[in-house]
């Protein structure tokens, strides 16, 4: 989870939520809040209908593992929305302007990747499941056998 958070701090957002954010950055802190828990109530909205999809799958263990792996992605998205969403009007009290920005851009950034997660659910079943590579160990020459430089 701290590898999300950090993600979600440090990752640009795509071109489409790059335009919310920006767009969204000169709301009023009532605004800010509002665009936060709408968005919220739209993350677990979308975990429930994967979750829907995970009990209605019967397409085999590639789609199930698929889902099962979309919704862990969300249950952290909506995690780090939620703590981010607590600490907008927290920073808002303390004067912290920038800090409540950044909070509020962790919310919009979430929001963008939990619908490209809700599309990567509805593609799950559709062709073989990928299955990342594995990281080089100390015996190898790196990614696959080859050599890294």
């Amino acid at each position: 989870m701290l590898t999300l958070l950090i993600a979600l701090t440090l990752s640009p957002p795509s071109r489409a939520a790059r335009g919310t954010v920006e767009q969204e950055a000169h709301t009023s802190p009532d605004e800010k809040i509002h665009f936060a828990v709408s968005a919220i109530e739209e993350m677990w909205s979308t975990h429930a209908q994967v979750a829907e999809q995970l009990r209605a799958s019967e397409q085999g263990q590639d789609r199930t593992l698929c889902l099962d792996e979309k919704l862990d992605d969300l249950e952290h998205l909506i995690v780090a929305a939620e703590a981010a969403t607590l600490s907008i009007p927290l920073a808002l009290a303390d004067g912290e302007r920038q800090l409540a920005e950044l909070e509020f851009r962790k919310v919009s950034i979430a929001l963008s990747r939990t619908r490209q997660t809700r599309q990567a659910a509805a593609m799950c079943g559709s062709e073989p499941l990928e299955r990342a590579p594995q990281a080089p160990d100390a015996d190898s020459a790196g990614w696959g056998g080859v050599q890294l430089d």
